[in-house]
């Protein structure tokens, strides 16, 4: 028998964002490591509808508040920015990330 081949590897780049506050992140994604990913960096956010998203080169935004029923709206809170006190309610970028899945 012939042995398995491996395939060439592939990266996707998925990342949970909340938008509009770490902007500045995806940004940063965008010009250091994003242009190695295989295919368009997906940034997963929670906007209301009417809220416009970059169109940048390379970068797919999917907004789960519009595919999701019922997903918390992304807010300043959203995302703990340390591991210091409580998750605030309804506050989880777990939350996203299972959805990425």
């Amino acid at each position: 028998a012939t042995p398995a081949v491996a395939g060439p590897v592939v990266v996707q780049c998925a990342v949970p964002l909340v938008w509009p506050f770490q902007r500045d992140a995806a940004e940063a994604i965008m010009a250091t490591w994003g242009p190695r990913c295989d295919g368009d960096v997906w940034f997963f956010v929670a906007v209301p509808l009417a809220t416009s998203l970059p169109s940048w080169r390379r970068a797919r935004f999917v907004n789960l508040a519009d595919s999701v029923l019922g997903f918390p709206l992304d807010t300043a809170g959203f995302h703990r920015g340390d591991s210091q006190g409580a998750i605030p309610p309804r506050a989880s970028t777990i939350l996203k990330m299972i959805q990425m899945l």
